[in-house]
């Protein structure tokens, strides 16, 4: 809205409720996970000094989307000039036949979800900036990594991915937590401890 006072027209103050309403239905359902996740996110903050929080759209769900912290272990990302960060590169493991249920399509996928339904591929999922689409600027590739073959790909309107740093110095992608300034204390009780 450009100024307030078309915030006080009846219809925008309905329309303004109306969103609000639809919002805090996503957050409070136990579909999308927001408050269980979040509270995930702020606890691998606080501890890494960097926290990464996914957010996808999902249209088989009945808000259309859910959230989820990542572990840190599993993500590398980069920030452009401006200190954002706009491409993620995640390595992570699910069942086999979990991704098999994903990327049904794909025979190495079938072939290990019939042999040994239980046992964790890795996935490498790839977001960055699409400089060539105007319609999605970010592309995003899902690759099997242990043959090296792309399993799928498409794009997002947005990152979907909410990077957070506690402290960030200059020409660093990652924070720093409130336990590096503490980490001399923690060493030396660690190893009063061991003696």
């Amino acid at each position: 809205l450009e100024n307030k006072e078309s915030e006080e027209i009846e219809e925008v103050k309905a329309w303004l409720q109306l969103i609000e309403e639809e919002v805090t239905k996503v957050f409070n359902s136990p579909d999308t996970s927001f408050y269980n996740q979040v509270h995930e996110f702020f606890l691998t903050l606080s501890a890494y000094g960097t926290a990464v929080f996914y957010i996808e759209e999902n249209l088989n769900l009945p808000h259309g989307m859910f959230f989820k912290n990542l572990s840190l272990q599993e993500c590398y990302f980069e920030e452009n000039r401006f200190g954002t960060v706009d491409s993620m590169f995640r390595l992570f493991k699910l069942p086999a036949k979990e991704a098999y249920s994903i990327w049904s399509d794909n025979k190495d996928l079938e072939k290990k979800a019939q042999s040994e339904p239980d046992e964790q591929i890795e996935i490498l999922h790839i977001v960055e900036k699409d400089e060539e689409s105007k319609a999605l600027p970010y592309k995003s590739e899902y690759i099997y990594f242990e043959n090296q073959k792309l399993l799928s790909e498409g794009g997002y309107s947005y990152f979907p991915f909410m990077v957070t740093r506690w402290i960030k110095e200059d020409n660093e992608s990652y924070g720093f937590a409130p336990a590096n300034h503490v980490m001399p204390s923690i060493k030396e009780i660690n190893r009063l401890k061991q003696v």
